[in-house]
């Protein structure tokens, strides 16, 4: 851009001869009558000097400059004087096809003083794409009404004239000149109108500044509603000198994007397309005074978040008209919209509860601000009509604010107990800890040259029952295939890569992506997804299937007393109905999207690989493992076949195969691989991923395009259905499951172009105390299971065996030998060190019972 300036505006001074006046153009909320006396009272103009330029920017500059948002003065004199600027040759702007116009209007009252200023800019697309009689944006940039010209209908004045002035730009543009258009235009608009868009960038709602909320009424009453800052978090420029010279980084505003649709005021909806339009003239006027990367980073933040929301029209969120509305404003609040903003962009300031927010929004007392004219009361009204407001606004007020708080609760609540997991960060230090277990500890920006790799999932990615207890920090990943990978990736390129665990112990997907946006800042250069197997372990025996979306469903239903019976460590079985099934996976199906969505790095998601030939099923669906013993191999498949949701004939069909011969030809070990899967889809106690589950893995891997790793493959490894020589129960890997799943797991990041080879993996360290951790959790699981406790006894021995080969002396591993005898009915040496006999007695009543604790009274009858 040149510094050489016109010595005069290229565009006239007066506006009464050149702007068109069409009343439809003015929303039927501003009050028609109202905006025609103000046009009388107030002569509109542009600037005819440098000088009225500068007393107009003085004004704006006093209200707006101090928070950063009005460009630099030189900048928009440029614009004033030019009156018509596109962006610099080869620029974004210039090649989309948008040319800007930059317009100040002063407001004069009688006597010449200034009633209020109103910049904006018109830009005119010039694309062949446009419709015939043309498309033009207006952003309103700023508008002030002096103190003693407010509530004269000035303002509205102002909230009108660009419309006109976006006709004026539009008549030029189809004239192909730059002079004044004809004076004598048609007294309505034409039959096929332009499409003429309205676009203000205004201040989240904060109960404590009143005028963040005043201003939306205002633009309520005008027509104006506000694109979800969900769909569309955009913001504006930074705008500071320092920051335009290079001296200073850039610290984009956020602002809620408000708009109208000119002649189309009555719609709700917005096609994505438009919204796109609004980004890309928005940006074309802001690339001619601000850095092209600064402005890259917006755009690609707004419309990340808009492609995600896919083709269909986005619902506009309508604005109160008056202050008995302003439960309305629930969507818009700081505290609600500032986190979907980069925490560097939302400055060091803590934000309000958006609970504490909302209560302060519906307390606010506006007096007679929040209208044009004061809210009388209605007079005359009966006792019935009252009581039929008070309901009719309560009906309004209880399910935005439900929503209101749903919003903050999904996105950025973090309802956990801290007893359960949580993360503490600081400038120089992020821990995130689970339970008892060693928390893990990171930097919250990875060092120079380091590529750092983030995991989330469940246990298995937590890395139990390998990780270490007590509280000292883990400074790596932690065990488990995570700590496998991270053993090969420091023996090939030491340092060059950071992977940063955070599985939580006992979480789901919700866990995860609660973590995954936790971690939004963090630096991460790729994302890897093991989760899956604990989506139904939280189910409640009795819920709504379609209410069980809704976050604050959850919470209540798992809070509330009696829900959590069954399935769980004590009581019967409950075999979710298939309705409820299809409302977890649609869940689990959800957080997927979202984690793809927001992660904004290559993803590299594995299915599930469970143990299927070491475990029978927790509680059959139907059937009686007791009863199918004696039936031949012929008969017990005609009963399978005949009931195939029994999951005990499933799993009896599939021993009998593996049973027999050491060696199994190809066919009969997919038949036994396929009846052991089946056992464990019907399990009435689910907690090991089904079929169904690693079905929408795949799924949502394929939708995003993501690396898909087919971890039950990889575990399997060709063999037989995977068993305890592989895990530790259920899903836990034993050291040869967690290599061979940690190297899938890096031959999908070589996929990824996150690594450029794969490296050897070494077998991890077999480690007692994980091995101890797994006897006492099948020593535990034989007292609570429904029928035939053997199986799991005989797994908690083994476990205890490979203990003791590991370290002989486990007095852990000795009392769980001794206890599973005396569970069969054997004598044996019970444990006598009291801190042995105390983490025992805490398995379970029945345990309690035998080495004679005092909680065994607690044991059921």
């Amino acid at each position: 851009m040149t510094d050489e300036r016109p010595s005069t505006p290229v565009h006239p001074p007066s506006l009464a001869e050149s702007i068109h006046w069409i009343d439809e153009d003015i929303y039927a909320g501003e009050g028609l009558q109202k905006v025609r006396e103000a046009a009388r009272r107030y002569y509109l103009s542009e600037p005819a000097s440098l000088e009225e330029f500068r007393r107009g920017f003085d004004l704006l500059n006093e209200t707006f400059g101090p928070t950063g948002e009005i460009e630099t003065v030189e900048m928009l004199e440029r614009w004033f004087l030019a009156g018509s600027l596109g962006a610099p040759a080869g620029t974004a702007a210039v090649e989309v096809g948008i040319r800007a116009h930059y317009h100040m209007v002063l407001a004069r009252d009688a006597d010449g003083s200034i009633a209020g200023v109103r910049d904006c800019f018109v830009t005119i697309d010039e694309r062949a794409s446009a419709p015939p009689e043309g498309r033009a944006h207006v952003l309103m940039s700023h508008s002030l009404v002096l103190p003693a010209h407010r509530r004269t209908g000035v303002a509205a004045l102002l909230r009108h004239v660009p419309i006109a002035l976006a006709r004026l730009q539009l008549e030029r543009s189809r004239a192909g000149r730059s002079g004044p258009a004809p004076a004598s235009p048609p007294a309505s608009p034409p039959a096929s109108p332009p499409e003429i868009l309205l676009f203000a960038e205004m201040d989240q709602v904060v109960p404590a500044d009143k005028i963040t909320v005043i201003r939306l009424l205002a633009y309520g009453k005008a027509g104006f509603r506000v694109v979800p800052p969900s769909v569309l978090p955009f913001a504006q420029p930074d705008f500071r000198d320092e920051v335009q010279h290079g001296d200073v980084e850039p610290c984009p505003l956020p602002f809620l994007c408000v708009l109208r649709q000119v002649g189309a005021d009555a719609a709700t909806h917005i096609a994505p397309a438009r919204l796109r339009d609004v980004v890309e003239h928005a940006l074309a006027v802001h690339r001619c005074h601000a850095r092209a990367d600064h402005l890259d980073v917006i755009r690609d933040h707004a419309l990340h978040a808009l492609d995600a929301q896919g083709p269909a029209p986005v619902p506009l969120i309508a604005l109160p008209s008056g202050p008995k509305e302003i439960a309305l404003l629930a969507p818009l609040l700081r505290a609600v919209t500032f986190p979907l903003y980069p925490r560097t962009w939302r400055g060091d300031e803590p934000l309000a509860d958006p609970a504490e927010e909302l209560a302060a929004l519906i307390a606010m007392d506006l007096g007679d601000r929040g209208a044009d004219r004061p809210v009388e009361p209605v007079a005359g009204l009966s006792g019935g009509v009252q009581l039929a407001r008070s309901l009719a606004l309560m009906a309004v007020l209880l399910p935005v604010t439900l929503g209101a708080i749903e919003v903050w609760e999904r996105r950025w609540a973090w309802p956990v107990d801290p007893a359960w997991y949580g993360v503490d960060e600081s400038d120089d230090t992020v821990r995130v800890h689970c339970q008892s277990f060693a928390p893990v500890r990171f930097t919250p920006q990875p060092a120079a040259g380091v590529t750092r790799i983030l995991a989330v999932g469940g246990s298995t990615t937590f890395g139990f029952p390998d990780h270490p207890a007590g509280p000292d920090d883990v400074a790596g990943p932690g065990s488990g295939f995570i700590g496998a990978m991270q053993g090969a990736l420091d023996a090939r390129w030491p340092g060059a890569y950071e992977l940063v665990n955070l599985g939580v112990n006992g979480g789901n997907s919700v866990d995860s992506l609660r973590m995954l946006r936790r971690a939004s800042h963090w630096g991460a250069r790729a994302l890897v997804i093991y989760d899956g197997h604990n989506e139904f372990v939280t189910m409640p025996a009795h819920y709504s299937a379609g209410m069980w979306q809704f976050a604050l469903y959850r919470h209540a239903m798992l809070l509330a007393s009696g829900v959590r019976d069954s399935p769980g460590w004590v009581g019967p079985a409950a075999s979710p109905s298939p309705v409820h099934t299809e409302a977890v996976l649609d869940l689990f199906r959800a957080n997927l999207h979202a984690m793809m969505d927001e992660a904004g790095v290559p993803i590299v998601i594995a299915t599930q690989a469970s143990n299927l030939s070491g475990i029978d099923p927790s509680w059959s669906t139907s059937g009686d493992a007791r009863a199918v013993a004696s039936l031949s191999g012929a008969a017990l498949q005609k009963q399978w076949d005949e009931t195939p949701q029994s999951a005990d004939l499933a799993w009896a069909v599939g021993q009998r195969l593996l049973a027999a011969g050491p060696v199994l030809s190809a066919a009969d070990a997919d038949a036994a691989t396929d009846a052991l899967r089946a056992a464990a889809d019907n399990d009435g106690l689910t907690l090991r991923a089904t079929s169904a589950v690693n079905g929408v893995i795949r799924e949502v891997a394929d939708a995003h395009h993501a690396t898909l790793v087919d971890a039950e493959a990889a575990v399997q490894a060709g063999g037989a259905a995977p068993g305890t020589d592989l895990f530790y129960d259920w899903v836990h890997p034993r050291p040869e499951a967690a290599r061979r799943l940690g190297l899938a797991m890096l031959e999908g990041l070589v996929m990824a172009g996150v690594l450029p080879e794969v490296p050897e993996v070494p077998l991890p360290a077999a480690d007692s105390l994980a091995e101890v951790r797994a006897a006492r959790s099948w020593l535990q699981w034989a007292c609570v299971r429904g029928h035939d406790p053997t199986w799991r006894l005989g797994l908690a021995r083994s476990h205890a065996r490979a203990a003791l080969a590991l370290s002989p002396d486990d007095a852990d591993a000795h009392a769980v030998l001794a206890i599973a005898d005396a569970l069969e009915g054997r004598p044996g040496a019970l444990p006598s060190d009291p801190l042995v006999v105390e983490r025992a007695a805490a398995l379970h009543p029945r345990i309690a019972a035998i080495l004679g604790h005092p909680s065994a009274a607690a044991a059921p009858d």
